[in-house]
């Protein structure tokens, strides 16, 4: 064990190595050749989930009523009653879907990049995957050099890092660990992997380069960088809502690293604050966000509902953050394993503040970087709480990560000398490096593969044989379960994109993420009943939020050829549902299938009077690595 101490606190020749090569000049570039090269085993991924919706848009073939695709790219709906009720009669929209159900996002620039992917290169996915890799390199590089401008500020506004010892870290090769961290990041897997997700890669790149340019013109007073970084500020803003992340950094950086006057720091933030304030116009100005959802809360339309996300899900973000949790398996889990997941976050978070609260106290730009992280969470738990979210957020992570481990490394008189401090801050120090390099370098294309499974299997549910067969355009398409609440939006749309015949409608009646009973107590009707209530998934419940907008017992929903009566609820979620069709259930006019093993199998209604489990027809969701888990064994050699 003292050996291992004495590892650390005296770093062998090649640490010292690795040091030096952080700190080189041509390191920001090296990093973003990395993402680069890890990213690109996403390339075979070909399309996932929204892509499909996002083709079906630009082609033409779906219209949101936005009139203009780079609008329809990110609307699911745009709040109209008339609208709403259209498409649930169509099964764009499932039945349980609020009234006024709104979700639409402003994201024109991004929207851009997808219009110039299918004018230029429309059948070649890979294309559109490299696409998406060149903003995270492009992103990565730009991270990178902002934290060389903010670990050298460090050298001017703290004393904290400087040290006696022979071959220890500099500012510098912090910074380009900071870098490393961020490049290596697995939280950002899902994030290139999915085509639709490039506004977040593009945002991450336009707000890094809001902050480099920033802190360019607070230290140098460049009146290039001062005009640049309010137009930077903008164009992240028409990527993606979560840019708003960065207006709070740069209070940040006001408050703790600026060394002017208050009124200096004051009128710093008045460029982009004028920005921000004229997109939040806009924003309100087009109708855009999010309203009735469940999953997306808008602090503008309901605050109570904010706030209690804010307190649900900042502590995972923070334990993710951090390399010790992951938000995306949390939000996926059903409620008990979700709340086991947020009190072990908030036990992880606060002994890990505990070890680093010392060196917070004294250290400007730990200071910093930890002001950044509260800020930025904020934003994010407006969202449904995953880890592809996180490219803004992890900035100041990896920076106060990689700050805490140079502090350490260093042996800087800033941290108790104590012994079982020193003991606690050494294994915290190399279990960051080991979580945030060796570990992530392995999860980030593996979780990137993971993803690409995922999609796979849902062409795979596409192109069920139960589909194909004549008349199937003039059927109705009954899914007893699915993995998720949009997944027959999702199926519908890939069977559009593969050129594949559609059904008239397509409608679900249960997710499959809980067991459940189906009975059928006349030749028209199924009664579905789930103990764990109907809508148990985010998915599901992005599309109507039941504590605000509740069920009721007798409540009807009429739709074509269709009616759901509401038998039981619990806490306004429906526990007990009746479908009535106009036509028995072994009608022609039906196709009723149930997911079994990956795929969509034809489904036997019970005899009248009589009931049937169902059991739970799949114990993953999009994000989880049981997918990735079944390739991999069956590629194995036996």
């Amino acid at each position: 064990m003292p050996r291992l101490a004495k590892s650390i606190d005296r770093p062998p020749k090649r640490t010292q190595w690795i040091g030096k090569l952080l700190e080189r000049l041509y390191w920001p570039w090296m990093a973003g050749m990395t993402a680069l090269l890890f990213s690109l085993v996403a390339c075979p991924n070909g399309f996932q989930l929204d892509d499909f919706y996002h083709q079906a848009i630009l082609r033409g073939e779906l219209e949101l009523g936005t009139e203009s695709p780079l609008l329809d790219m990110f609307t699911w709906s745009i709040g109209d009653p008339v609208r709403n009720q259209l498409d649930r009669d169509r099964g764009l929209l499932p039945w349980w879907t609020s009234d006024s159900f709104r979700m639409k996002f402003f994201r024109p620039l991004a929207a851009a990049t997808h219009v110039v992917d299918q004018n230029f290169w429309p059948q070649q996915k890979w294309l559109m995957h490299l696409h998406s890799s060149a903003w995270l390199s492009a992103a990565v590089v730009v991270v990178c050099f902002l934290f060389r401008r903010l670990f050298t500020l460090a050298d001017n506004r703290s004393a904290a890092t400087q040290s006696p010892a022979t071959g220890a870290w500099t500012n510098m090769a912090a910074a380009g660990l900071a870098g490393l961290i961020y490049a290596l990041r697995d939280e950002h897997a899902v994030t290139v992997a999915w085509i639709a997700n490039r506004n977040l890669l593009m945002m991450t790149f336009f707000g890094g380069l809001t902050w480099l340019l920033h802190c360019v013109w607070r230290e140098s007073r460049s009146v290039s960088a001062a005009i640049a970084a309010p137009l930077c500020f903008a164009l992240a803003l028409l990527c993606g809502e979560s840019a708003v992340a960065i207006g709070g950094c740069l209070f940040a950086y006001a408050v703790v690293l600026d060394s002017t006057t208050w009124r200096g720091k004051f009128l710093s933030l008045l460029p982009c604050g004028l920005v921000g304030l004229a997109w939040l116009v806009m924003y309100r100005i087009l109708e855009c966000g999010a309203v009735e959802s469940g999953s997306y809360l808008d602090p503008r339309s309901d605050l109570l509902a904010f706030l209690v996300g804010l307190a649900q899900r900042a502590p995972v973000y923070f334990a993710s953050s951090l390399g010790l949790m992951s938000a995306t398996i949390s939000t996926f889990s059903d409620v008990a394993t979700r709340n086991l997941m947020v009190l072990a976050s908030v036990l992880m978070t606060v002994a890990i503040a505990a070890i680093v609260w010392p060196a917070i106290r004294h250290d400007r730009l730990l200071q910093f970087f930890a002001i950044c992280l509260i800020i930025a969470v904020v934003p994010l738990c407006a969202g449904l709480a995953t880890d592809r979210l996180t490219m803004i957020f992890n900035i100041p992570a990896s920076g106060l990560i990689a700050r805490f481990v140079q502090l350490k490394r260093n042996d800087s008189s800033i941290l108790p000398t104590g012994e079982r401090y020193q003991w606690y801050a050494r294994r915290l120090a190399k279990l960051w490096i080991v979580l945030h390099t060796i570990i992530a370098a392995i999860l980030l294309p593996t979780l990137i593969v993971g993803f690409g499974v995922s999609g796979g299997d849902l062409l795979v549910s596409a192109r069920s044989a139960s589909f194909n067969h004549p008349g199937f355009a003039n059927q109705d398409l009954i899914l007893l379960n699915a993995p998720h609440g949009m997944y027959p939006l999702y199926m519908d749309l890939a069977r559009l994109d593969e050129g594949l015949v559609r059904a008239r409608t397509t409608r679900l009646l249960s997710s499959a993420l809980s067991p459940f009973e189906v009975s059928r107590p006349d030749e028209n009707t199924l009664e579905v009943s789930v103990p764990e209530r109907l809508l148990n998934d985010p998915f599901s419940t992005l599309y109507r939020n039941p504590e605000r907008q509740p069920f009721r017992v007798g409540q009807r929903i009429e739709l074509p050829r269709f009616v759901v009566n509401i038998l039981e609820t619990q806490n306004g979620h429906p526990t007990r549902v009746a479908y009535q069709f106009q036509v028995p259930l072994d009608d022609p006019s039906l196709c009723i299938v149930e997911w079994r093993d990956n795929a969509y199998v034809p489904f036997l209604p019970p005899p009248v009077g009589t009931s049937r489990q169902i059991p739970r027809a799949c114990d993953w969701t999009i994000f989880h690595l049981s997918p990735l888990l079944r390739v991999f064994s069956e590629r194995l050699p036996r």
